[in-house]
């Protein structure tokens, strides 16, 4: 190909016809324009499916880290739940009766529970990965990169907020239990001689000292309330992300 332009120059230039050589060299160099033109647009869509690939595989991943993280909110609430109920049993004189849950596989005491706090492990590492690498720039939907970015920022911060406001009902149900047994739970599979007599005991002094008991009873069911109010608050986030993300990977898979 390059020799027949190159006959074609050197013809015009014989018969000293340099108009047309010169229309004929313009025409050369638009041609190689064009070529290259051509190269950088498929450099460039080859470029792009690189980058469509990528993003699918990242807005996959958060959205598994996102259904990771509402199975813990839910986890969590389920604990609130408990230790609420609980709680407002001990406050009225009810409780009467230590049960036993189920947790993570472990069978605990109820009562226990009532330990928890709300220390949010997140799984964050894609988004972590994602800004780190500077891949964030993928993310082509300004909304979706908006809603990620709240989202991870709300669970900041009321990860932050459910760490405030516990009152002391930790150390005193420590005092209401014996030592040997406070940290096992009370398991029900013990064999300590005095498993059976502990649940009678603890329950009368939960009673005889509710007057004592109450302001930390009191505090420990608003902490539990507002921990409620901000796993929903999350819930609720998580939620609504995980629906956009969807949308977006099918209408990236389908582009």
């Amino acid at each position: 190909m390059i020799k027949f332009f190159r006959r074609i120059r050197q013809k015009l230039l014989a018969e000293n016809r340099f108009s047309k050589y010169l229309f004929y060299a313009i025409g050369e160099i638009i041609l190689v324009m064009i070529g290259i033109l051509l190269a950088l647009q498929v450099n460039n869509w080859n470029q792009d499916r690189i980058n469509d690939k990528k993003e699918i595989e990242i807005l996959k991943a958060l959205k598994t880290d996102v259904e990771i993280n509402l199975g813990q909110f839910d986890h969590y609430k389920n604990l609130v739940g408990v230790k609420t109920d609980v709680l407002v049993k001990i406050l009225n004189g009810t409780y009467d009766t230590l049960k036993y849950i189920e947790v993570n596989g472990d069978s605990i005491n109820e009562l226990f529970v009532t330990r928890f706090e709300y220390d949010l492990t997140i799984q964050d590492l894609t988004i972590k990965e994602t800004f780190s690498n500077g891949n964030n720039a993928l993310i082509k939907s300004d909304e979706l990169r908006k809603e990620i970015f709240n989202y991870y920022n709300l669970i900041d911060d009321r990860r932050g907020a459910m760490k405030t406001g516990r009152s002391n009902w930790t150390a005193l149900l420590s005092g209401l239990i014996p030592g040997e047994l406070y940290e096992t739970g009370i398991n029900e599979d013990s064999t300590d001689e005095l498993s059976p007599i502990v649940p009678k005991v603890v329950i009368q002094k939960l009673k005889t000292d509710l007057e004592v008991l109450r302001p930390a009873i009191n505090a420990e069911i608003q902490y539990s309330s507002r921990a409620y109010r901000n796993l929903n608050q999350l819930k609720k986030r998580a939620n609504n992300l995980i629906q956009q993300l969807d949308q977006e990977i099918k209408s990236k898979s389908n582009d």
